[in-house]
């Protein structure tokens, strides 16, 4: 199973398409918020699933702030991010994602990238592709699973 994780598109559908072609085939695709719209143009074309959060610059009412994915030999907790601080500490959200049970929390918002483990929870910011070019990519595979980062650049 791969995943393509991105965030803060921020109105540039064309930068998602580029990244999710870059990516290869993937069967699941994370949105973690602002811009989280850009994935309408995908819906139709893109043969995986497509999950999506509300970040702080999208005005959609009925969109959550959270989700939780569970996966064959992984679960995925993901969120923008702006509601647990992430520009000042990653402590409330590790927190978060340690009590769900997630092996792996995405979120965005701050528009740097990371990958970080702490304790059994991977971290994952994938960047902006707006800003960074840059996205995620998880593969699961006889339940292990590898995280990354990549750059369109």
């Amino acid at each position: 199973m791969r995943i393509i994780v991105v965030s803060d598109t921020h109105g540039n559908p064309d930068l998602l398409l580029a990244a999710v072609r870059h990516a290869g085939k993937t069967d699941i695709l994370l949105h973690l918020g602002d811009g989280q719209r850009d994935c309408a143009g995908l819906e139709g074309s893109y043969g995986g699933e497509i999950y999506r959060v509300r970040g702080n610059c999208d005005y959609a009412p009925y969109d959550v702030y959270e989700r939780f994915i569970p996966l064959q030999g992984a679960s995925i907790y993901m969120t923008h991010g702006h509601l647990f601080d992430v520009k000042n500490t990653l402590s409330k959200l590790w927190s978060k994602g340690s009590e769900a049970g997630a092996d792996i929390v995405c979120f965005g918002h701050t528009h740097i990238s990371l990958l970080e483990k702490r304790g059994n929870v991977t971290l994952l910011n994938p960047g902006s592709l707006k800003h960074g070019k840059t996205y995620g990519l998880i593969e699961i595979k006889d339940r292990k699973v590898e995280v990354c980062i990549k750059s369109l650049k």
